[in-house]
């Protein structure tokens, strides 16, 4: 699909970004930017939830189509070889280096990161603390496949549609009425699910929006460049109430919206930067750079490697070296695996393949 791989790419540089603030020799940002600058950056994991609902119900909703039916085993199957074996390779890598004495982890921390529940542990280590993230992607590969199958994509836009309406509710009420919980706020499932909820809805409507002549032409208009602005003025809203109760809301609308517009329309000036190469690079990657970023983008370490720019380098490297080293011969073997399983491979063939 025309430029997914941009907008990961954009994700990515924020998520990033709001990591190597106060990291040593990065450019000191003004105290009365901060704030606004955190909360910008923060929408890098935002677009990437409203991104997955977009693509994973994408996949679903044409395999249905396809089909008539929805193979949990296989979406299992091609989940669990697309993400468990960087972030467990990752994690071995970190357990390497405490026994080392080179990072300070706990049992926990590895636990959490390990079954994609870190988003419940708030008192987590740096160098595990963003696999929150994964978790709640995780969390939503084991509901929404089940949601799809059981409810078909008609019930799907209502349980969609009732996730956005309910997330909200559900923040405020914890912001207000339950302080001790404020920290699992944008982080545990219920509190993000309308982010997911809103790509999803965006993929399950998107043949009808096709043929919407007025709702096309407004994605292709000018008055789309609204859209961007107005994301950027919610994510840096200063009342956090009423951030948490509306802003998230239009943050999320204001995401599906950009991400449909240059999925639709990539020949535009934009949606051509977003699918040249060095964003498609960067984006192809953003899975291992979000993993391997945290040693790296440290701003509590003193340690050279966490000086800037040198961080980002090192970062950089890690990345296509777990990409080329883990993610490359485990797609490998996931395609040889689903054909050979689903005897597409005819048997001449496939006692001559190599398995990666």
């Amino acid at each position: 699909m025309p430029s997914l791989d941009g907008i990961r790419a954009i994700g990515i540089a924020l998520a990033m970004l709001t990591h190597m603030r106060g990291t040593p020799w990065f450019p000191t940002i003004p105290p009365v930017v901060v704030p606004t600058y955190s909360r910008i950056a923060i929408l890098g994991v935002r677009s990437f939830f409203v991104l997955s609902g977009f693509l994973i119900t994408t996949l679903l909703k044409n395999e249905l189509e396809r089909t008539g039916k929805l193979s949990l085993r296989w979406f299992y199957f091609r989940r669990t070889m697309r993400i468990f074996p960087a972030c467990y390779a990752y994690l071995l890598v970190l357990a390497v280096a405490r026994a080392l004495g080179a990072v300070s982890m706990g049992t926990l921390d590895f636990l959490t990161a390990a079954t994609y529940t870190t988003n419940f542990n708030h008192e987590r280590s740096w160098y595990a603390g963003h696999t929150w993230s994964l978790a709640v992607e995780e969390q939503f590969y084991l509901l929404w496949p089940f949601v799809m199958k059981l409810l078909a994509p008609r019930g799907a836009r209502v349980a969609a549609l009732a996730a956005m309406a309910a997330a909200p509710i559900i923040r405020i009420g914890l912001y207000r009425f339950v302080p001790s919980m404020r920290a699992g706020i944008g982080e545990s499932f219920v509190t993000v699910a309308d982010t997911l909820a809103t790509g999803s809805l965006l993929a399950l409507m998107s043949d009808e929006l096709g043929q919407n002549r007025r709702y096309l032409n407004f994605l292709s208009g000018r008055a789309f460049w609204f859209v961007p602005v107005i994301v950027a003025v919610a994510a840096a809203m200063p009342s956090e109430g009423l951030r948490v109760l509306v802003g998230e809301t239009v943050i999320n609308l204001g995401l599906a919206l950009i991400i449909d517009r240059f999925v639709r329309f990539p020949d535009s000036f934009v949606g051509r930067m977003l699918n040249s190469r060095p964003f498609v690079t960067v984006g192809t990657l953003s899975y291992s750079l979000y993993l391997w970023q945290q040693p790296f983008l440290n701003r509590t370490s003193t340690a050279l490697v966490s000086h800037f720019p040198l961080n980002l380098a090192l970062a950089s490297i890690a990345a296509v070296l777990s990409y080329r080293v883990v993610e490359q011969p485990m797609l490998r073997l996931r395609s040889y695996l689903e054909r050979r399983w689903r005897g597409t491979i005819p048997q001449h063939e496939a006692a001559h393949q190599p398995p990666v």
